[in-house]
């Protein structure tokens, strides 16, 4: 009896209680993880495209006023809409890794024009257009890439907080809400990193209210148009949402 007791003793002592192991997140579904792939693609190339065409500034006369925007504006607004259907169908971790490798994929492009604008001309070859136009890409590549990753973590933290505060209900303020405050940390960051010294105090000023508005109102009409629409096709079609089966 004494030695039963003395080995139940021992066996109790040496055995420890296995400490609480973290929940594993749920796996997609298979068409979940290819849609992923495909947002970080579209993702990607949107970014840089948008970053090219963002060289050229153009606008029109409004009265007294100068209205000016880059022309990155024709598609940057979709980089949201990405954004904001990542976080939707995946959750804020998933959405925070893709906006800081397509920062990082940003980052790549900017040293890659750096390079090729640092390379010595051919003889007889002045290279003027690349240097003027493209050279002037790689300043917009880092200012975009700053002002992108900046606002899409932004952008992520709003929309999961009206999320937990109203569940599934007011999906046009859980998307709208989050940009309206991404889209201004990402325009004054990227127009004062892009723009500082290519225009006067006042035209970048008006130059970021312009964008500010006219990004809003590109992003407004793509959530009316297709944004809600892709939402509920995507949910229905995965059976997944908010990084988790439903």
């Amino acid at each position: 009896m004494k030695r039963d007791t003395y080995i139940n003793r021992r066996c109790f002592i040496l055995s420890k209680p296995s400490s609480p192991t973290r929940a594993q997140a749920p796996t997609p579904p298979a068409k979940a993880q290819t849609l992923l792939t495909d947002f970080a693609a579209i993702q990607g190339a949107l970014m840089i495209l948008s970053n090219v065409l963002a060289a050229k500034i153009w606008g029109f006369s409004l009265g007294p006023l100068l209205v000016t925007f880059d022309a990155g504006l024709i598609i940057y607004p979709l980089t949201y809409v990405v954004g904001d259907l990542m976080i939707e169908i995946y959750g804020p971790r998933p959405a925070n890794r893709l906006a800081w490798r397509c920062g990082a994929l940003n980052l790549v492009a900017f040293v890659a024009l750096l390079l090729a604008d640092l390379l010595p001309a051919a003889p007889g070859i002045a290279n003027l257009n690349f240097h003027q136009v493209l050279g002037l890409s790689g300043v917009v590549f880092l200012g975009s890439t700053a002002g992108f990753v900046a606002s899409q973590l932004t952008n992520n933290r709003v929309f999961e907080r009206i999320r937990q505060r109203f569940g599934e209900h007011r999906p046009l303020l859980r998307f709208l809400g989050s940009s309206a405050v991404a889209h201004a940390v990402d325009i004054v960051v990227f127009n004062i990193i892009a723009f500082a010294g290519r225009m006067s105090w006042t035209e970048l000023a008006l130059h970021t209210v312009y964008a500010y508005l006219a990004g809003m109102l590109v992003e407004s009409l793509l959530y009316l148009l297709a944004t809600r629409h892709l939402r509920e096709y995507l949910a229905r079609q995965l059976a997944w949402r908010h990084g988790a089966p439903f």
